[in-house]
């Protein structure tokens, strides 16, 4: 009874309405709500295709063969660390600009050693006679059908396949010298011993080699087709001399943590590094969004690609590289250490850096401001530092000293694909005939440069890009494939042997900085230079800071971090 009252109630009340509502003057009409658009998604987001501008030697260099420890090409790197592991990497999360920001992760193969974290291994111990680590439980290959290999685990048997491998190839000859037996202990220990510490054990040992299954090399490495996964990305296509293309890891086991939340990584489903080597292609791909990031453009575009593309983010870095002079200094008139380091009092260093780089560059002293063994200029004995001191005057009498009043003649050569070294070229050609050196300059094809570092067969100096960072005390020792110089001096062989060996790191930098010091005061890699570039990347690329290296050439953490806002990306166009 009680309900039907109510409910005739409310009848009552809904009749009146309709009554009223019919006497009332006719509403104004409204045209219909425009749509809203769904909210974006906040946090992270899975999914996505990040089209990557690679660093230089990616650019302007295609894959050749994927058996990087056999090719002897440095720049195959930058393939592979997409789809293979490495035992340690630097830890871009905790110290990087993400993280407690005290180191950029912007130097190629410079990661110092009490910043690394395991990528395959969990944990490991470091002394002077071994090195053992402890591989996580549970990595999978991903196994190949075009080999015939089946999705399998990694094991410390693996990774000691991979590095007596490298040990015994051509590209990473002296890297291990300081070792005597690599091998697994177990299913996941894999022990290395040594006969001496060395300081660089880091390289082959923690960043700079990645895996390879025994399947691949019995099907033959050197094709992309026999490539087997374990790292973050799977290798899917490579169209030659156009992209090399890879898709995600569903089995990858590192993950990230935004926010006080843990991700599965990588975030991106694909991943594109197109193969461009024209200069003005790469920054139009930059410019129309056709790729999403540039790992390395020159200064000089940054300003007609902003007042075009205005929400494009730029990030100053220096580049870890310089460029440099080698001095022949076997079978050339360079083998005299009076008329080189003439040739550099008659050199203007700092008129390369304004007129090649736009002022966008620093001139500095051997390796690179950041590492502990470096010398700032001001710091350097008065006898090296009179050599970064432009002085033709000066220089002209130290020709005559030497023997040479009159001057002499030489040959330069450079990469001719490379317009920055045809400018460089051009201007020592200038400053050199201030002082009497009259210079024939040979340019020469991209490949056959690339050869001449370690082949030597070129006349008194080749001009040519270098890293700047302690590794180059071990490529620059006689016998090296990156011995530009061909210099070969007792002492600087013996002295880097004995510092090299100094477990601790206070003693060891004193004793290295020392050798630099001499290297530069020797000149022979005559330092012309050392460049900042830019980091160019549209703003839909998140969880990316401007790191560009967790080890040699190492993107591959980085990119797995990253993911992609879609939304923001239509927003703008694209």
């Amino acid at each position: 009874m009680k309900k039907k009252i109510i409910w005739l109630v409310l009848s009552g009340i809904m009749v009146a309405a309709l009554v009223l509502a019919s006497c009332a003057p006719a509403a104004e009409e409204k045209p219909p709500a425009e749509p809203t658009e769904p909210a974006a998604p906040v946090g992270p987001q899975y999914g996505g295709t990040y089209t990557y501008g690679g660093i230089p030697l990616a650019w302007n260099h295609a894959p050749t063969n994927w058996d990087v420890s056999q090719s002897g090409d440095w720049a195959m790197f930058v393939y592979v660390r997409f789809y293979q592991s490495v035992l340690l990497y630097g830890d871009v999360e905790k110290y990087g600009p993400r993280g407690t920001n005290v180191y950029p992760f912007n130097a190629y193969e410079a990661v110092p050693p009490n910043l690394l974290a395991g990528d395959l291994v969990e944990s490991w111990t470091l002394t002077a006679e071994k090195i053992e680590y402890k591989l996580r439980e549970g990595i999978m290959w991903q196994g190949n059908e075009n080999i015939g290999m089946a999705k399998r685990e990694l094991t410390a048997e693996d990774v000691a396949f991979t590095q007596n491998y490298f040990m015994n190839g051509k590209l990473m000859e002296g890297y291990y010298e300081f070792v005597d037996r690599m091998y697994a202990k177990d299913k996941y220990t894999f022990v290395v011993e040594t006969n001496s510490f060395s300081f660089l054990w880091d390289w082959p040992l923690a960043w700079g080699v990645g895996m390879y299954p025994p399947e691949v090399m019995e099907a033959g490495p050197e094709k992309w087709e026999n490539q087997v996964a374990s790292g973050p990305f799977i290798l899917t296509d490579y169209q030659k001399d156009v992209q090399v293309i890879f898709e995600k890891n569903p089995d990858y086991y590192l993950t990230t943590s935004i926010d006080g939340k843990e991700y599965k990584l990588p975030f991106v489903d694909k991943l594109v590094l197109p193969i461009i080597h024209d200069d003005t292609a790469k920054v139009a791909a930059i410019r129309t969004a056709k790729i999403d990031a540039i790992e390395v453009i020159d200064p000089k575009y940054k300003q007609s690609v902003s007042q075009t593309s205005p929400d494009i983010i730029w990030h100053a870095w220096p580049s870890g590289v310089a460029s440099f002079a080698a001095f022949m200094t076997q079978g050339s008139i360079f083998e005299s250490l009076d008329l080189r380091r003439a040739m550099a009092v008659g050199t203007d260093r700092q008129a390369i850096v304004d007129t090649v780089y736009l002022g966008e560059g620093e001139v500095h002293s051997w390796l690179g401001p950041g590492s502990p063994i470096f010398t700032p200029l001001k710091d350097l004995p008065a006898d090296a530092k009179m050599l970064f001191e432009y002085n033709p005057d000066k220089a002209k009498e130290m020709l005559a000293d030497a023997g040479y009043p009159d001057g002499f003649g030489i040959e330069v050569w450079f990469d001719a694909s490379l317009p920055t070294y045809r400018d460089i070229a051009d201007l020592l050609s200038e400053q050199w005939a201030k002082i009497g050196v009259d210079v024939k300059l040979v340019p020469v094809e991209h490949t056959a440069h690339r050869a001449l570092r370690s082949n030597h067969e070129y006349n008194d100096v080749l001009l040519l890009q270098d890293g700047i960072w302690p590794i180059e005390f071990l490529d620059k020792q006689c016998g090296t494939v990156d011995n530009a110089p061909n210099f070969c001096a007792p002492y600087w062989g013996e002295e880097f042997a004995r510092a090299s060996q100094i477990v601790d790191d206070a003693e060891r930098n004193v004793a290295l900085n020392a050798l630099a010091i001499y290297y530069v005061d020797q000149n022979v890699y005559m330092q012309l230079g050392a460049p900042n570039v830019y980091i160019a990347y549209w703003p839909w690329v998140k969880n990316f800071w401007g790191e560009t290296d967790t080890g040699y050439i190492d993107t591959s953490h980085i990119i797995a971090r990253l993911w992609l806002d879609q939304a923001l990306k239509t927003k703008l166009g694209h």
